[in-house]
């Protein structure tokens, strides 16, 4: 069986982001390639440095907002794949990236 790689990162939140503000935001990063919503589900497409190696081909991130077991909300983003492949640099960058990114939503996005 291959083994299943999860970087994540979760903050709670007050409450809902505004989606559009969520798309504007991440789609100005210079660390995303892309970003959307298809089917309701909020995704980015990240930019990864030449030197480190993807073990995908588009390497995606979700965007989520979810209640944990308290039932309080959190912005959560998380990338899954599948595989060996994926260095510790690849992983620490990925959980840099996406620490960044939940910060930078929550600043812009978030209810004032």
């Amino acid at each position: 069986c291959d083994p299943v790689r999860e970087v994540s990162a979760s903050k709670l939140i007050p409450a809902p982001l505004n989606k559009t503000c969520v798309i504007e935001t991440l789609r100005m990063q210079k660390t995303v390639q892309e970003a959307g919503i298809t089917r309701g589900s909020t995704w980015a497409i990240l930019t990864i440095p030449s030197p480190l190696e993807s073990p995908e081909q588009n390497p995606e991130v979700g965007v989520d907002e979810i209640r944990n077991d308290k039932g309080e909300l959190q912005l959560k983003l998380e990338m899954v794949w599948v595989g060996s492949k994926g260095s510790p640099e690849y992983r620490v960058y990925l959980q840099k990236t996406i620490e960044k990114l939940r910060d930078q939503l929550i600043e812009k996005c978030g209810a004032k």
